[in-house]
């Protein structure tokens, strides 16, 4: 292929941007070049899916003749034409390249560059769209390669508040034990103030014990380093005192057993080395700041310690200094030194056995690298580096030594060649502190002092993967330790912080299939390019292969900010395509909004709202994109344009809004968190109505000027239910959601729900005054409700004494109209019938759902307003996180907090004209045979759960009053009802032709479903390449892990089909066994019929048919985390980064009872008189008895004598009413010197007894 010029061609004067006649922004050249290009990754195979949209590129590009194509562009040019059409472009195509190429591959080439969608293409946008999907090659390449680690490492909590100076693997070991197991064991970590801490094999904390304790050193000196003789169950410990410490390791704590004193100089490094074979050799070896090399040789005895037998004492502690075993007083211990071996401090000590030999190393270039033994059978070597070195490894495996030094460079080492090293491997811009050689994947591990890792393949010396120091989030201290599990390939990192990276070994499956790394927000089907394209809030863009699952492409950081010289990715709240489906355009936290040509991520147009706020919702028609949020503000950008062509509407809501949805022609819906709906004009901005579930079921006209009272005078048929108290506002514009507005003010506070608390109990008083008259309230007033903010926000509970006030169970219906219309009133989402006729009154052509978890029906005619309503929520108490429909408007698709997705019928719903009863008869057939669930119900009939769920929503989550729900109280036919994940669903997307169901969890999941609820699979796992035509009974049966786990007996039936193979042998065992007889003998298995499983086993109401209606269920409540142990030194400050909390409540003064304040009276008068009678003569006594021996006491001390005393009337009263020993320290206690005044709740026994005495 000819080499690709950039320069443009020379019939065109210069590459800039150009402006098709509709104004809006065509693609640029590379030689304008792109600031706002995000990295790109493409996975699979190269575009070999036609399915997909796909096409493959590779060989088109190698066989297009460049400068052909070139000219036919240009001539195109220079007739003024701007580009190639369709046709033009297929003719082009075909001419310029060796091989055909199908209609149907040009067609998606065509519109794949033709982001701007004028029609046409010339040479920049094809030079454009080429290159830049070739851009990020390279980088793709390697993101495809396997990396050793992962980028995104798993922070650990810790208890050290210093710095962590060792990280060391503790094995455990059997008494068969030969060899060390790098699977079963524990790490132990020692910080700089001497807290030990145990961690297990998955780094989950054990235990943290001080090893510094103040009653032996007056100063708490600085720990350096730590050895473990797992051989001995010992832990060595080195401080600034010059002493090595051995403590012995228990299950609870750390008992000190020998101390080492009398070193010269302050030990830098330890190593120890233990012989598994017999158990008696032990070698421990460490380094000084003198250069020095030490090493004591335990030989330990069956039965005996490691200096000799121990004291029966249980914590007694040896102490030896090293001149003693120096000079062999200690039998079965030897100790030898090498003096001056280096001429600085020694960094590393390390015994290999395979060598037979000690390595060290010091900061010195003569004596770098020292290689010998203590007994000096072998020469000792030295291993030269300029500037010395400050770590080393070695590998038995390939036997190498790797070292790193102030040079920056990483040196790898035949030990028997010290004149230069085999190879230098060069990267790292800092000095080397550490390396770990990895002979089982052939990897070296090198980390400089700006905590940058960098791992080298030991083949081909070539670098693996470069972690910058920045991505690195342990501090600003460099990493001070670290330890490496050869077996787990698991790297732990340690400052005073620490973090693990795992090695992604290609054995080990993942049991958990997940689609992004963090949740995703939304996932949207492009029928244009029969692909799915997702977003998640790690600002991820993902483009899937519908066909099998796999991932086609994806660009991260499409948002982001730059916060210290970093890029941080800013979550993605919002996705959409544009009108014709060639674009996606994004929506971030921080406000900006982007246009994007997914098809080879190159960013096209970028807005940014004033006030930054989160954006909520995008809705793109004709040229026009509109975008909300939290600023209460709908503003409207031309595409295209730049900032310069912004409007902005007039604000008509007084919350944030979180919805927008768009109707053709010309309608535009917002909906915001107190539940108002605006119906806005698209051409001029104007509002048309306002509707309201909690203010009424009409239209209202004006927003500002109309509260509702004036909106029942004006529309009379809008019943407004009485309250006791007139005084009471309509609502309660004020969510506490304990959000921050776009204004700067959050939206709850402790003093706006005591106001709502003293609001509720206006209203009960209110009630109670109604009751107590003549004149009663409606029915509904007298309503009972359950809500748990209602026991929170309770009045009472402040205004009551202490231990008279006892909680409510019910509270009335208008306390709970209060606390809906405040704290659950959103509207999270709209959606618009469109194949129904917009200006019919009785017809429903606008669905809205939010956090109370009904779904509403509204005409938008002036006219209309609500028409139905239907609370859709699986669980009682959850809200509706998403609501969908398809295009025939057909089905209405909706998703709750907990995961499950229901189907409903709205093909008779809320209209005007009704079906025949043969149509609607036919209607049910053809339902029944696509759908299982209506097959099992159908089976089955309606459970019994299903009647008491019915009655426990309407007795505890009730619609609003206004809402007429004895008129509007309408649900439709439940199609299907399973759960899809385990968590909340976001988003999900139907795909018409072959009736699939798309769902996009907080898991991290992207689910495919059929219609019926058969599960396909997860994106990210590849499956069979689907049909054309899908029919459920061909698809294999499968079930994801966790619904297996989780899922109720009518969400697996719908999985399996409607099949319970499981159930029916079941029956058929406990059939052939006798089923008669168990009858017989168990009176609750007389009923035989099978009424159907509820769908939530653990919400059934009350009573059990094994242990009585009395019997109830446990209810469990999710614990807050556990707060970590402080371990406390005198030298540290114990500081919590995060305490989790609750929001705070009111409570009230509480005043002691008048009896209770006079009991108390009475004691502190009565304490007073006897301690004020008894005072001289209990002193006088008190020295007689010290200065004068008792009988049967002289040969005892005075001490002795006077605890003997007071054993000896430790007995109960004398009859005579002497007092006994407690009573003699209640008196001391409350004598008139040191006597208080008791609180009002004191109850103590000594001031009982002086009561009685009194």
């Amino acid at each position: 292929m000819k080499r690709l010029s950039l320069e443009p061609s020379a019939t065109k004067p210069t590459s800039r941007p150009k402006l098709d006649p509709g104004g809006r922004r065509r693609s640029l050249a590379p030689t304008t070049g792109w600031t706002d290009h995000p990295s790109i990754t493409y996975f699979g195979g190269r575009r070999n899916i036609r399915a997909a949209g796909d096409v493959n590129l590779e060989p088109v590009t190698a066989n297009v003749k460049l400068s052909r194509l070139q000219m036919l562009f240009a001539k195109a040019s220079l007739a003024g034409l701007g580009g190639l059409s369709l046709d033009e472009f297929k003719v082009a195509i075909r001419q310029t390249l060796h091989h055909d190429i199908n209609d149907f591959d040009l067609e998606m080439m065509f519109m794949k560059m033709d982001a701007n969608c004028d029609g046409r293409i010339d040479w920049e946008e094809y030079l454009t769209y080429n290159l830049l999907e070739y851009k990020e090659k390279n980088q793709m390449m390697q993101m495809l390669r396997d990396m050793p680690f992962p980028n995104d490492m798993k922070e650990i909590q810790t208890k050290h508040h210093e710095l962590i100076v060792r990280v060391s693997f503790y094995p455990h070991l059997t008494k068969r034990s030969t060899k060390v197991d790098p699977t079963k064991g524990k790490y132990a970590t020692l910080s700089r103030d001497g807290v030990v801490s145990f961690w297990t094999i998955q780094m989950k904390h054990v235990r943290s014990i001080p090893a510094f304790s103040p009653a032996d050193r007056k100063t708490q000196p600085w720990y350096v380093e730590m050895a473990c003789l797992y051989n001995n169950n010992m832990l060595a410990v080195a401080s600034t005192e010059r002493d090595i410490t051995f403590f012995e390791v228990s299950s609870k704590k750390l008992v000190k057993r020998y101390i080492i004193t009398g070193l010269e100089d302050c030990i830098t490094c330890l190593d120890c080395r233990a012989d598994l074979k017999d158990r008696k050799h032990t070698v421990l070896l460490w380094g000084d700041t003198a250069g020095n090399l030490f090493s004591v040789n335990f030989e330990i005895q069956r039965g005996g310690a490691m200096f000799g037998t121990l004291d029966q004492k249980k914590d007694s502690v040896k102490k030896f200094s090293f001149a003693e075993l120096f000079r062999g007083y200690v039998p079965k211990v030897k100790a030898y030194k090498l003096g001056n071996v280096h001429d600085d401090w020694v960094c590393k000590i390390q015994y290999v056995q395979e060598l037979n030999c000690v390595l060290s190393c010091c900061q010195s270039t003569n004596t770098a690298l020292f290689m010998g033994d203590f007994v000096k059978k072998k020469p000792p070597a030295y291993f030269k580096a300029m500037k010395g070195l400050l770590c080393f490894d070695y590998c038995p495996m390939h036997n190498i030594i790797a070292t790193g030094g102030m040079d920056y460079n990483v040196r790898i080492w035949n030990p028997y060649v010290v004149n230069r090293a085999i190879v230098i491997l060069k990267g790292h811009n800092k000095p080397v502190i550490h390396t770990v050689l990895n002979g089982r994947k052939n990897m070296l591990i090198s980390i400089d002092k700006g905590k940058t890792i960098r791992i080298y393949d030991l083949r081909d010396h070539s670098c693996l993967q470069h972690i910058s120091g920045r991505m690195v989030k342990l501090g600003q201290f460099s990493i001070s330790a670290v330890c490496f599990n050869r077996k787990l390939q698991h790297l732990i990192l340690a400052t005073n912080l620490l973090a693990l990276l795992e090695h992604k070994d290609e054995d080990v499956k993942i049991t958990e299939v997940i689609s992004h790394t963090k949740p995703v927000v939304t996932a949207l089907y492009n029928p244009t390019f029969n692909v799915m394209v997702s977003a998640c809030e790690g600002s991820v863009v993902s483009i899937w292969n519908i066909e099998n699952g796999e991932k086609v492409m994806q660009f991260i950081n499409a948002h982001s900010s730059i916060e210290n010289g970093v890029e941080i990715p800013v979550e993605i709240t919002v996705m959409t395509f544009d009108t014709v489906g060639r674009r996606v355009i994004t929506g971030a936290r921080d406000g900006s909004v982007k246009v994007w040509n997914f098809n080879n991520g190159a960013c096209l147009q970028n807005f940014q709202i004033p006030e930054h706020s989160v954006i909520t919702g995008i809705v793109s028609s004709k040229h026009r994109i509109y975008v909300t949020g939290w600023d209460r503000r709908v503003h409207i950008y031309v595409d295209g344009g730049g900032e310069e062509s912004r409007k902005t509407w007039q604000t008509r809501h007084k919350e944030d809004i979180l919805s927008i949805a768009y109707l053709s022609p010309n309608i535009i819906a917002t909906s915001s968190y107190d539940g108002d709906i605006v119906i806005w004009s698209r051409d001029t901005g104007h509002m048309y109505s306002r509707l309201n579930a909690h203010l009424g079921v009409r239209p209202i006209i004006d927003h500002f000027q109309m509260d509702n009272r004036d909106e029942a005078e004006e529309d009379p048929e809008t019943d407004i239910p009485e309250t006791s108290n007139p005084s009471q506002p309509s609502s309660i514009p004020t969510p506490a959601d304990g959000r921050v507005s776009s204004k700067g003010r959050s939206t709850s506070s402790p003093r706006k729900s005591l106001m709502l608390g003293s609001r509720l109990g206006r209203l009960k008083e209110g009630e109670e005054a109604s009751s107590e008259g003549s004149t009663p309230n409606k029915t509904a007033s007298k309503h009972s409700c359950e809500h748990p903010l209602l026991r929170a926000l309770d009045s009472e509970r402040n205004s009551s004494p202490s231990g008279e006030f006892k909680p409510r169970s019910k509270f009335s219906r208008d306390e709970y109209e209060t606390i809906s219309q405040a704290y659950e009133a959103a509207v999270e989402k709209i959606v618009f019938l469109e194949t129904r006729e917009a200006l019919e009154k009785k017809t429903a052509i606008m669905v809205t759902a939010g956090a109370d978890g009904w779904v509403r029906a509204w005409s938008i005619h002036h006219q209309g307003g609500l028409l139905g309503q239907f609370y859709a929520s699986h669980v009682v108490g959850d809200s509706i996180s998403t609501v969908e429909t398809d295009a025939q408007n057909r089905y209405l698709f909706t998703a709750d907090m907990s995961g499950y997705i229901k189907i409903w019928d709205l093909v008779d719903y809320c209209t005007s004209t009704k079906m025949s009863q043969r149509e609607e008869t036919r209607h049910l057939d053809r339902l029944k045979e696509k759908f299982t669930f209506l097959r099992v119900e159908s089976a089955y009939g309606h459970s019994l759960f299903q009647i008491t769920k019915q009655a426990r929503i309407l007795n505890s989550r009730p619609p609003p009053q206004r809402s007429k729900p004895e008129k509007n109280m309408k649900t439709p036919r439940l199609l299907n009802s399973f759960r899809a994940h385990i968590c909340p669903i976001n988003s999900i997307t139907f795909i018409e032709d072959r009736e699939l169901i798309i769902t996009a969890s907080m898991d991290c999941a992207i689910r495919l479903w059929t219609i019926c609820g058969r599960y396909i699979g997860t994106f990210g796992e590849k499956w069979n390449k689907l049909p054309r035509t899908i029919i459920p009974d061909n698809i294999k049966r499968n079930i994801p892990k966790e619904l297996r786990r989780v899922g109720s007996a009518k969400t697996l039936r719908v999985l399996n089909g409607g099949q319970a193979p499981h159930w029916e042998l079941a029956m058929k065992v406990v059939r052939q066994r006798g089923l008669e007889q168990l009858r017989t003998q168990l009176p609750h298995l007389q009923r035989l019929d099978y009424t159907g499983t509820p769908d939530n086993a653990e919400q059934k109401v009350g009573g059990s048919n094994i242990l009585g209606k009395s019997y109830k269920g446990k209810v469990r409540h999710k614990m807050p985390p556990v707060l970590p142990k402080l371990i406390e030194t005198p030298r540290t400050i114990a500081v919590y980064h995060s305490i989790p909390f609750v929001d705070l409540s009111p409570i009230g003064l509480v005043h002691s009872p008048e009896v209770i304040e006079g009991i108390n009276k009475r004691r502190r008068a009565a304490a007073l008189r006897y301690s004020a009678n008894i005072q001289a003569g209990l002193i006088s006594n008190f020295i007689k008895v010290i200065a004068k021996p008792v009988v049967g006491f002289s040969k005892l001390g005075p001490n002795n004598r006077l605890k003997r005393i007071i054993s000896f009337h430790r007995r109960p009263r004398s009859r005579n009413g002497t007092p006994d020993t407690e009573d003699i320290r209640s008196t001391l206690t409350n004598c008139p010197s040191t006597v208080t005044s008791a609180s009002p709740d004191s109850r103590s026994s000594h001031g009982g007894k002086l009561y009685q005495m009194e």
